[in-house]
């Protein structure tokens, strides 16, 4: 509820679907890359390097190794390159390479928004939705055709509406869409209409919401059945179902059971169904409300059966997308307090998570709200939240303040979208992407590390120290391993979990040590390997009879290091317990070697942990531990040879044709959105950031290119059905947004 965003002004889902059959035994929320087993693992959180943009992007559908893009953007630019700088053409739609993250040439040159994209069943064509009115040089009233293999128009394929187009779904002989049109092809069709995919005739599909709008819809897997949601009150004149959404036949778009509707009630001036996808395990959907008529905000999921609500999350904040995988749900939006499902709390200064992952079974149920002007959805089944929190900020073209509007995936990727202009304390504007753990970097370790992770020391009682540390935290591991180090040594390794939002004290207790100063500080690593280590503090204490010799840390090891090769030595090193009698070496591969010393040559150039252990002739044992970083040997030189023939660089976009004698007037200013009145954003977690990245101010973009719903020439004077404008209540702490005047009907 932390933003009003209308409907005229947000994202839409696209309705592929994702073969997604697999089922999870409950599990606690523990989930991350690494997770306990019988528990779904994430995609690791290191943002892959994607084409930037300079608007907002409202849609992605993947087809094999391509993504295409949809959204208001008029340039492009590769990943790591500053707004401004390496840029091309792009007018609202793009494609660019799944694996590599490189642009194509793909440049349909649209002269307006696109809101939708949806794909062929067999992917030899893509279908686009939204306000345009020409496709390069050619005429296309909202809707067009692309076919995957070269990227040309389909010009065999020309249907018109006389409005804007905001979703749309495929089954295996029709193209579905919904908007705020109420003619297509010059046939009576109010905010819902279908064609067919051989010639674009317009199909028997429709019906009548009525009091708001289609926003999105999404298709059964056996194309029986179309969902319907938006901020329509009624559907065919009924409001259960028919409440901001709808099950309807997919031939004649008569109503059907959708019992989802009787415990999700998003409808009217101040809230929606904002989008629906949908895989053979369900229906997937996402709502907002801002004081009005709704009751939701967050995702839900319901069967395909009868529309039975199999869970729901009622994370306060606005979801925008969500898209299931096999076994894991992702969502877009700016979720502030998830308490009630057992996620991150409300706090001052409010942060804000504005990507979250579920769960894909229900784990338990949901707790009773608390808070007020929200829902209390208590007992129903809710999923778990899953230990996902990469950080995504918000942008400013859009004027909403918010980051992500979209997500969508495959087995491999989860690609966010919207008009964010960073991830992960680096600049990536609209554009990104998430790998599964086997083939991403997994560079994301803990957090926070030097002088903003420090223990606290204390002496409760002569020979004895007591170290106390605040948990560290990781974007997408929830369990980390904290090795207490007195000098350089180990003395002290223990596990705990954490997350950005919730992280406990840990506490050990250190014995029998002799009088003397002491110098401790906590190494904390996650599953991965990634090593973040923080500053020493010193304590003195007074001496006490020790059952065992301890003492501060004596000399370290040496090593030396060539290329991928490294040698230690350990014969400085000593122990008060007199000789030593064995030395035991962790290479950090899992290789391991014994003696004063020692070689290894490693595989692969990285960071490693070296550990020794030690004994000595009194039975004590220490470790130390040092980092070496070892690289690949230079190549030889090779041999003289002919300079190959460069690769032709991918030709600059045409410049535009001129355009012929208008068939109806360009594509009109649309009355910007005003922007809502929101608290200012704050950080996604109040934690000190981390030293590893340098947060990267927000770089202005344009203002949003206005967008008009332009009439098409085969209308005369559809009247669209009236939008109920209620009076929305002034909140205590902060003024609704100023209503927005219904939209005049499109002729």
């Amino acid at each position: 509820m932390l933003v009003g965003a209308r409907n005229a002004f947000l994202a839409l889902v696209t309705a592929v679907a994702l073969a997604a059959t697999a089922t999870l035994a409950s599990a606690p929320a523990i989930a991350d890359t690494s997770p306990a087993e019988g528990t779904p693992a994430t995609v690791a959180a290191d943002a892959l390097p994607t084409p930037q943009i300079n608007g907002v992007v409202w849609a992605q559908v993947i087809v094999g190794n391509t993504v295409y893009v949809g959204g208001q953007f008029t340039k492009a630019r590769p990943a790591g390159s500053a707004p401004g700088t390496n840029e091309v053409s792009r007018n609202n739609m793009l494609a660019y390479n799944l694996t590599t993250g490189v642009l194509t040439s793909f440049n349909p040159n649209l002269n307006a928004a696109v809101r939708a994209l949806v794909a062929a069943k067999d992917g030899s064509r893509i279908y686009v939705g939204g306000n345009f009115t020409k496709a390069g040089s050619a005429t296309r009233y909202r809707i067009a055709a692309y076919t995957t293999s070269t990227g040309a128009l389909v010009t065999s394929w020309a249907p018109s509406l006389n409005g804007r187009v905001a979703a749309l779904g495929i089954s295996g002989g029709a193209v579905y869409a919904g908007g705020t049109f109420t003619q297509a092809g010059g046939q009576a069709r109010t905010y819902m209409a279908s064609f067919a995919i051989s010639n674009g005739a317009v199909q028997p599909w429709k019906g009548k919401p009525a009091g708001g709008t289609v926003t999105t819809l999404t298709v059964s897997p056996d194309s029986t059945k179309v969902i319907i949601g938006g901020s329509f009150t009624t559907y065919n004149g009924k409001s259960n179902p028919g409440y901001g959404m709808a099950a309807t036949s997919s031939y004649s778009g008569a109503s059907l059971t959708w019992k989802v509707n009787s415990v999700i009630r998003n409808a009217g001036a101040n809230s929606a169904i904002l989008s629906l996808t949908s895989t053979s395990a369900g229906v997937f959907g996402t709502g907002y409300g801002f004081y009005g008529e709704g009751n939701f905000e967050g995702a839900f999921r319901a069967s395909w059966a009868d529309g039975t609500l199999i869970w729901l999350e009622d994370c306060h904040g606005d979801t925008y997308s969500a898209v299931p995988t096999a076994s894991v749900v992702y969502t877009a939006g700016h979720a502030h307090d998830c308490r009630t499902i057992g996620g991150h709390p409300e706090t001052k200064p409010r942060a804000i998570h504005r990507t979250l992952s579920f769960t894909m079974n229900a784990t338990g149920t949901v707790a009773r709200n608390t808070v007020d002007r929200y829902f209390n959805f208590e007992g129903k089944p809710r999923p778990s939240v899953l230990t996902w929190y990469p950080d995504i900020n918000a942008g400013t073209f859009t004027g909403q303040n918010q980051g992500a509007w979209n997500v969508t995936a495959n087995s491999q990727y989860v690609l966010y979208a919207g008009e964010f202009t960073v991830v992960n304390n680096k600049q990536q504007q609209g554009l990104v992407r998430f790998a599964i753990p086997s083939i991403a970097p997994n560079k994301q370790g803990p957090r926070v590390t030097g002088a903003d992770f420090v223990p606290t020391l204390a002496s409760p009682a002569a020979g004895s120290v007591k170290v106390t540390w605040t948990s560290n935290y990781d974007r997408d591991n929830e369990l980390l391993t904290y090795s207490v180090q007195r000098g350089t040594m180990t003395v002290k390794t223990v596990t705990g979990r954490s997350m950005d939002w919730k992280r406990p004290t840990l506490t050990w207790t250190e014995t029998g040590l002799s009088g003397g100063t002491y110098s401790y500080r906590i190494r904390v690593t996650d599953p991965r390997g990634n090593v973040v280590t923080g500053n020493a503090v010193t304590i003195t204490v007074s001496g006490a009879a020790a059952n065992r010799l301890a003492a501060p840390a004596g000399p370290s090891f040496t090593t030396t290091v060539t290329g991928l090769n490294v040698a230690v030595d350990a014969a400085a090193v000593t122990s008060p317990g007199g000789t030593i009698g064995s030395y035991g070496w962790s290479w950090g591969d899992g290789s391991s070697s014994t003696g004063v010393s020692a070689t290894h040559a490693y595989t692969q150039a990285g960071t490693y942990q070296v550990v020794l252990t030690t004994t000595d002739a009194a039975g004590t044992t220490h470790t130390q531990t040092q980092s070496v970083e070892v690289t690949d040997p230079p190549a030889p030189t090779p041999e003289p040879t002919p300079s190959p023939t460069p690769a032709p660089a991918e030709p600059a976009p045409a410049p535009e044709e001129p355009a012929p004698a208008p068939e109806e007037p360009a594509p009109a200013p649309e009355t910007p959105t005003p922007a809502p009145v929101e608290e200012a954003p704050v950080p996604q977690t109040p934690t000190p950031a981390p030293v590893e990245e340098t947060p990267v101010p927000e770089v202005p973009v344009p203002a949003p290119e206005a967008e008009t719903p332009v009439p098409a020439p085969v209308v005369k004077a559809p009247v669209p059905a009236p939008v109920k404008e209620a009076p929305v209540p002034v909140p205590a702490e902060k003024a609704p947004p100023a209503q927005v005047p219904a939209a005049k009907p499109e002729v």
